[in-house]
């Protein structure tokens, strides 16, 4: 099963110091870290780039959710449109 935490590691001024990271993996959600990486470019708050980061990880856990709902309902639900969506988004 897949899990998602957000990392704090004090980098350069070009990169974000949060990262979401993939567990036990700790491979790296590119879309979602390209996006704090551009925040960051832009001068946003280290605290508004903690809130995106954690945004963006309740996101994940969301898309995980519509999954487990979708295959344990048989594939009947209504939540196919959010599956697809996540599909879309990269998070599957």
């Amino acid at each position: 099963m897949r899990k998602f935490r957000v990392l704090h590691q004090p980098t350069s001024a070009a990169r974000s110091s949060f990262r979401l990271v993939e567990d036990p993996s700790g491979r790296e959600v590119e879309w979602a870290n390209r996006f704090l990486d551009r925040e960051c470019l832009r001068r946003v708050a280290e605290l508004t780039l903690r809130t995106y980061a954690n945004g963006l990880l309740q996101f994940l856990r969301w898309c995980k959710g519509a999954v487990l709902d979708d295959v344990e309902s048989g594939g009947a639900s209504g939540s196919q449109r959010n599956v697809a969506r996540c599909r879309v988004a990269g998070c599957l």
